[in-house]
């Protein structure tokens, strides 16, 4: 019994291990923009976006329609108002099911056709980089989002897109990083701290 909760533990921090959690900073100097906005990430990485000023939002789209959103149980934030100054921070994570390309834009006003646009896994060459969605937002019309992915909670869901998401708010910026830590980890945090107790 012992050594089969010694593999499955060991088995499971393996696979710990090889997950990354990257930040992206959203509306960092009380700017429309993701920093950084290209990112490239492996399967099981976790995006944790950091809203720190104005009310913005996290919303997949496709490529061919860069402001607006999938609708079919895809990545969704809700609207994240912030202001760091104040000491009123919003974390939301992502997490990347596989490495196919993501298309992230906000879905506030006319954010995304002023540029505010995020590509997991582009293609760096060819007609479908970042900078060839980001020229697509800017020529679009008005953020078309559908009402049946909205969330109140700003929990996104999986979908044929290779991610899944989940949300936390938080007061204070500490609180926030610590709580995207525990997303990250969840199941597996949980399976750990019961190992190391039965080992006690």
């Amino acid at each position: 019994m012992f050594s089969c909760l010694l593999a499955a533990t060991a088995l499971v921090a393996a696979s710990v291990v090889s997950a990354e959690t990257q930040q992206i900073v959203v509306g960092m100097n009380m700017t429309r923009s993701y920093t950084p906005n290209t990112i490239t990430a492996n399967v099981g990485d976790v995006l944790n976006f950091t809203f720190v000023a104005g009310n913005h939002s996290v919303s997949q789209s496709s490529f061919s329609n860069p402001c607006k959103d999938l609708s079919n149980g895809t990545v969704f934030s809700g609207y994240m108002p912030a202001n760091i100054t104040a000491g009123k921070t919003s974390s939301y994570q992502v997490t990347i099911n596989d490495t196919n390309p993501v298309w992230i834009y906000c879905a506030q006003g006319n954010h995304c056709q002023l540029g505010m646009v995020l590509s997991v896994n582009a293609p760096t060459s060819g007609n479908m980089t970042f900078s060839a969605f980001q020229g697509a937002a800017n020529a679009t019309g008005a953020n078309t989002t559908s009402t049946s992915s909205m969330s109140a909670s700003g929990t996104g869901g999986a979908g044929a897109s290779g991610a899944s998401a989940s949300a936390a708010t938080s007061s204070k910026a500490s609180a926030a990083d610590v709580r995207s830590v525990v997303s990250a980890f969840g199941f597996i945090g949980t399976v750990l701290t019961a190992a190391f107790a039965v080992m006690l």
